[in-house]
């Protein structure tokens, strides 16, 4: 098991060395690092002692079976016949119901098998698989505010953003934008942080290339489209698993400390 655990943790050290720039671009290199320490601890754990638990258990259970059977023959025998009922028992474990608004991700040995919709499923047992079961996935808000953003004439402006997001992909949802949440201990933490870097760029972008005057007024539409499209791209580039439904600007104003100025400088131009 160690040697196990050792070339896995070689393995994977190698990999992120093989990764590009842009990879760890949106993501901080003390969390996924984090992440693949506490992975291989889990695997060391399952490979150390759960497996040599079975393995106990399996042969404790096949040496009772066969002191029974040399004590009583008919009672073991009987018992031996309710084998397929308990089988039968452990494989109907196995279903479960996803409600309306939910959806489920089937692992076999830790390995993600795929996504269900709302309905009556069936995964691999305990302890070959399990069923993780989420919701509130296909609508989900990401609100942000920015006190000052440069415009593209040389102003600033405040906007209060709202990014209304769904889940596309829940492979990849999980696996590179979900999975974050795991080393900060919050759930939804992964998505909040990568959601957020990548809506701070893409608003910047499409504010600094459009004047004031046209961000207040009939330009705002433009500006939210064009955010939308980059955000749209950029989650796509990084496959977060996550798209866009809607990017809009509930509030776009000048800061109050811009607009006494310019009012000062107005009264001065009158005088």
């Amino acid at each position: 098991g160690e040697h196990i655990v050792f070339d896995l943790r070689t393995s994977l050290y190698s990999h992120l060395q093989e990764l590009s720039l842009d990879f760890y671009a949106v993501r901080r290199v003390g969390d996924v690092v984090s992440r693949l320490s506490s992975d291989v601890t889990q695997m060391r754990t399952m490979l150390t002692t759960n497996i040599t638990a079975l393995f106990s258990q399996v042969l404790t259970l096949i040496g009772s079976i066969v002191i029974v059977l040399t004590l009583n023959a008919r009672f073991t025998l009987f018992i031996l016949a309710l084998l397929p009922v308990i089988i039968l028992a452990w494989l109907m474990s196995g279903f479960y119901k996803v409600a309306p608004g939910e959806r489920g991700a089937n692992f076999v040995f830790g390995r993600y098998i795929g996504a269900v919709s709302p309905g009556l499923h069936w995964h691999a047992p305990w302890p070959l698989g399990h069923a993780d079961i989420m919701n509130g996935l296909e609508g989900r808000n990401y609100t942000r505010s920015y006190n000052r953003l440069l415009t593209g004439d040389g102003n600033v402006v405040t906007v209060d953003a709202v990014v209304q997001y769904h889940v596309l992909d829940l492979r990849n949802y999980l696996f590179n934008t979900a999975s974050v949440a795991d080393t900060s201990g919050t759930p939804g933490a992964g998505t909040k942080v990568l959601l957020g870097k990548l809506a701070d760029a893409a608003i910047r972008s499409a504010v600094v290339h459009n004047t004031l005057a046209g961000i207040l007024n009939t330009g705002r539409d433009a500006v939210e489209t064009d955010a939308s499209r980059q955000l749209s791209a950029t989650l796509k580039l990084y496959d977060t698993g996550i798209a866009v439904t809607r990017l809009t600007f509930q509030h776009v104003g000048v800061p109050e400390s811009v607009g006494s100025s310019d009012a000062d400088v107005s009264a001065a131009q009158q005088d």
